[in-house]
């Protein structure tokens, strides 16, 4: 429960996110200034990959970016992009 960190305000504006057990799904839960917006992406293959523990306070902490490459399945040390299902628009 996001109320539970001290320190940590779900209404701040930061991003809370939560992993599956098997890190194949991840829920992102932010306040939007009127109401709560959860974003939530299931992989069809793959996992996501772990996030380098930065505090002592038993919380992740993690840049937009760090975010960003994490849910495009990319690696910010080496900019190598996991093997996942990728369905093109084109073949739409």
């Amino acid at each position: 429960m996001v109320l539970s960190w001290p320190g940590f305000s779900p209404m701040s504006g930061c991003a809370f996110v939560f992993f599956s057990a098997d890190r194949r799904q991840v829920k992102i839960l932010r306040w939007d200034g009127d109401g709560f917006l959860l974003y939530q992406k299931k992989l069809a293959k793959g996992r996501f990959r772990e996030l380098v523990y930065k505090g002592s306070d038993g919380c992740l902490q993690a840049s937009y970016e760090e975010i960003y490459f994490l849910m495009r399945g990319l690696s910010p040390v080496t900019m190598k992009a996991d093997s996942r299902f990728r369905y093109d628009v084109d073949d739409i």
